[in-house]
């Protein structure tokens, strides 16, 4: 299977957008209260604890990059599978060339 570089990209920017199109969910639990950001596995958490009022906005943040490149893959198969389907759709219900019956 080809990998398809525009698909790719648009996955890789829509995992991101989904950090600011889906909230959030708090988490209140074990540990240190945080809220995780990304669709459809967390992959951006920010940490209310430890935030001190500093000058970084990173200073308070995780990136999981595994979670990141899966929430891509899932987001390219799902493209891919919309692509698949509209070139069926296409191919099958493209218009009668009037000669053709001849």
């Amino acid at each position: 299977m080809k990998l398809n570089n525009k698909m790719a990209y648009a996955s890789a920017w829509l995992a991101l957008f989904t950090i600011l199109l889906f909230p959030g969910s708090v988490v209140t639990g074990a540990g240190p209260q945080r809220t995780g950001y990304g669709f459809p596995f967390r992959f951006f958490i920010q940490y209310h604890e430890l935030i001190d009022n500093g000058v970084w906005f990173i200073q308070s943040i995780n990136i999981q990059l595994f979670i990141y490149f899966v929430d891509c893959a899932i987001i390219y198969g799902v493209l891919w599978g919309l692509n698949c389907i509209q070139t069926l759709w296409k191919e099958r219900y493209k218009p009668k060339d009037p000669g053709s019956d001849l």
